[in-house]
């Protein structure tokens, strides 16, 4: 039986600060956007992580008469502003720490931040400007599975020019609306070392010919897979590109090589 022993948080949790985006496997924070996507107050589309928290604070910054809410929708932006105003402070370092231990961790993972070996600790550091963001992770792991017992997995430095963040990123990637699972691009396997683009605030396109698809969104990524395969250090190349034409259906094309 696969069981979480203990999951101990030091500092701030990880996912408080992690720069610019929301990272993928924080459970909660896809609940509560998928709930209030669904309910029509999150316009973006919501099945591509990491998310920008400038996206979710244009959405949210759109609301309007709040007591006509439902109690419940009321309580969950209430609780997503907190963390967006949280999030998107500029000029302030944060720093971070988290122990975590399993027995028999989950070698199949869903959208979900479980531990990777049967001891793990983390540190960090991030810092969030205008243009520039770094979130510099460090994890010491107990007996890996894969031989690295330090990695830097979490990690990104990112430059914003326009509506895009052109970012070195060895982040956890999720592609689709799946939660246990992602044919293409999930967090079961460790983040691909990468250069990635990303959209910001996922606007619609002015133009009548393209106002149709609604909000949509646009993220590549080229990055490098470990040495230990039949061809060492394969290339690998990735791009999705969501779109939202009515509010009850996002439509996401996904390509990717190596």
């Amino acid at each position: 039986m696969r069981a979480l022993l203990a999951a101990f948080w030091l500092s701030a949790p990880m996912f408080a600060v992690a720069g610019s985006f929301m990272p993928a496997g924080d459970l909660g924070l896809r609940h509560d956007v998928q709930l209030l996507a669904d309910y029509g107050v999150i316009k973006s589309t919501v099945t591509a992580w990491p998310m920008s928290w400038d996206t979710l604070a244009a959405d949210l910054s759109t609301v309007e008469n709040m007591e006509e809410l439902p109690a419940a929708i009321q309580t969950t932006v209430l609780r997503l502003q907190a963390r967006v105003d949280s999030n998107t402070r500029r000029n302030e370092t944060r720093f971070n720490g988290r122990l975590s231990a399993a027995e028999k961790p989950m070698a199949i993972r869903g959208f979900q931040d479980t531990p990777r070996e049967d001891f793990q600790a983390s540190a960090g550091v991030s810092w969030l400007g205008e243009r520039l963001s770094i979130n510099l992770q460090a994890t010491a792991v107990d007996s890996p599975a894969d031989g690295q017992d330090f990695r830097a997995d979490g990690s990104e430095m990112g430059l914003r020019l326009g509506n895009f963040t052109y970012a070195i990123s060895m982040t956890d990637r999720w592609w689709g609306p799946g939660w246990d699972g992602s044919l293409i691009m999930s967090n079961n396997a460790r983040p691909i070392p990468a250069f990635t683009i990303r959209r910001d605030v996922l606007k619609p396109f002015e133009t009548k010919w393209l106002s149709w698809l609604g909000p949509w969104d646009l993220r590549a990524m080229w990055g490098e897979l470990e040495s230990d395969r039949v061809v060492p250090n394969a290339n690998f190349f990735g791009m999705r590109f969501n779109f939202r034409p009515i509010p009850s259906l996002e439509i996401g094309l996904s390509r990717s090589a190596q």
